[in-house]
């Protein structure tokens, strides 16, 4: 039985409400012009190429301060693909830690951890979302 793709509002409903959403949908719905289809495409991208996100983040955290450049790089990749799905909180991670190394600031590790949490988070929020979409579509 083919079913149609649920609607934004069908999708809020099917996420539990008392569950910290990492993805601001209303955001992906302005994002995608209301187009369900695009979203779940830019979702399931961003799922496919987090691991290679999570993979710059790892190498950037671990250059030295002279390769500022290599670091501003891996972040500001991370930057579009979350500002891409309306990721709220990966998207303030990523400007706040471009700021720090533009400014030359000395990056704390943590700054680094906290958003490579923040994009498993995103993918864990994704998988819920494409089970639900698969239970509902059957």
């Amino acid at each position: 039985m083919n079913r149609k793709l649920p609607s934004y509002s069908e999708l809020e409903n099917i996420l539990c409400h008392n569950f910290l959403k990492p993805i601001n949908i209303d955001k992906l719905n302005t994002i995608t012009r209301g187009n369900i289809e695009l979203s779940f495409s830019l979702l399931t991208i961003f799922k496919e190429q987090a691991v290679m996100y999570m993979t710059s983040l790892e190498q950037a955290k671990k250059a030295k301060s002279n390769q500022l450049k290599k670091m501003f790089e891996a972040v500001h990749a991370v930057k579009g693909a979350v500002l891409c799905i309306g990721a709220d909180k990966a998207i303030d991670l990523a400007k706040a830690l471009e700021r720090e190394i533009e400014n030359n600031n000395i990056i704390d590790e943590d700054d680094f951890n906290a958003l490579l949490i923040e994009i498993k988070e995103i993918m864990n929020f994704i998988c819920v979302i494409e089970a639900k979409k698969e239970y509902l579509l059957g």
